[in-house]
């Protein structure tokens, strides 16, 4: 199973492999550069960020029994 990791890190990770920048994202979503940067520096954001970000970026956050195995590419949030 992969190590949870914060809902930050999986975020920053996904823009990475995208290729998107904190600028552009924060363009796409309509916010500041400083709100995006502050949202990316907390280790705890609320689900309601986590998921339009998510969206924005062609992700979508899906809740599976604590059971099952993250494949990978995926993340588990801690």
């Amino acid at each position: 199973m992969a190590e949870p990791v914060f809902s930050s890190y999986a975020l920053k990770e996904v823009m990475r492999r995208k290729e998107v920048t904190n600028a552009s994202m924060s363009k796409r979503m309509n916010i500041t550069p400083q709100t995006m940067y502050e949202r990316l520096a907390k280790n705890d954001m609320k689900v309601s960020n986590l998921c339009a970000m998510a969206r924005v970026l062609g992700k979508k956050i899906v809740m599976v029994d604590d059971d099952k195995k993250v494949l990978p590419g995926e993340f588990e949030i801690k």
